[in-house]
Formats: C-alpha cells, structure tokens, sequence
C-alpha cells in the first residue's frame, strides 16, 4: 500500500523506482518534463574535437533539441561538446513529482516498474513478459497522444512524386 512499508514488495519497489522512473522519462521527449535553457560555454574548452563544452543542467536526462545548430555535437559525462559558443537547449529533465504528468505516461511507468521488480517478486518469466508486453502496447499509444499536442508537420508529395516520374531522379551510370 505504500513504499514506507516494511514489506518485501515495498522494498522492492523502492529500489526500483528511481531507475524505473529515470529509465520511462529518457525513453521519449515527455512534454511534461521539457525544460528550456541558454548555456554558456565552460572556460576551459575540451581538449580536442570540439571548440566548447557546456555544462548539463543538474537535473538533464536527455537532450532533445539543440535550437540553430546542425552540426554535430555529444555527451560526454555532464557535459555537452559542440562548436557553437552559446547553447539553446531543450531537455527532459529529471523529474521527480508526477502531480502534473501525463496519465497515460503513469500507465507506462507502472507497467514498467512491474516488469522490473517481477524478477525478484514473482520469479515468473510469463508474469514478467506479460508486463514487457503491457507497457510496449501502451507505449505507442501515449507517444501518439503527446505527438499531436503541438503544431503538425506537413510533408510535400511533389518531390517523392516527381522522383518517382523520373524528372528528377538522376540514375547511377553504372546500373543498366
């Protein structure tokens, strides 16, 4: 009934609960836990490949967009490596109250945490994998539902239809 008990299953899931957590929220960019910030670069840039590094906020779990930037960049510990000296960064952040998330995303959670803590609390494979199952059906449909909540992507035909005319598909003149 609650994760202060002194039982097995409290116990559990205690243990499980912020990996759990940390695990369901890095696996798609939630709105909920979408955070913005400007970085400043570090003064003592890295030591090779990239001009800057930047440090993550203290709550990052995972990035989802750097703002007018193309070019490459990477993680490396708490750290950001690019070659830009100021950073526009969207994020998931760690969060910790779920007061305001999403419902369907608390489905996915609870499906995952109870295929995780099923290895020590049922010792069933089947009661595992049926947990696996829930939460990869359910998935889909809460990214559905968090994808169609802002302004829609439109996509031009024309240039699939005109390369598939041969207008303007160029034929490798190595091919017969």
């Amino acid at each position: 009934m609650s994760l202060d008990e002194q039982s097995k299953e409290a116990r559990t899931c205690q243990s499980e609960y912020d990996k759990v957590r940390r695990t369901v929220l890095r696996l798609y960019p939630w709105a909920f836990a979408a955070e913005r910030v400007m970085l400043a670069p570090d003064p003592v840039p890295p030591a090779f490949e990239y001009e800057y590094k930047f440090a993550l906020p203290s709550d990052y779990l995972r990035i989802t967009d750097l703002y007018d930037y193309d070019g490459e960049w990477k993680v490396e510990g708490s750290w950001l490596l690019c070659n830009i000296d100021s950073v526009s960064l969207k994020y998931i952040r760690n969060l910790e109250d779920f007061t305001n998330v999403d419902a369907l995303f608390i489905d996915c959670f609870e499906w995952y945490l109870a295929y995780e803590i099923a290895r020590y609390l049922t010792e069933s494979e089947t009661v595992r994998e049926e947990a696996l199952r829930g939460f990869k059906n359910l998935m889909p449909m809460a990214k559905f539902v968090q994808s169609t909540e802002g302004s829609q992507l439109s996509f031009d035909s024309y240039d699939l239809l005109e390369a598939r005319r041969g207008s303007r598909f160029v034929r490798d003149p190595g091919t017969n």
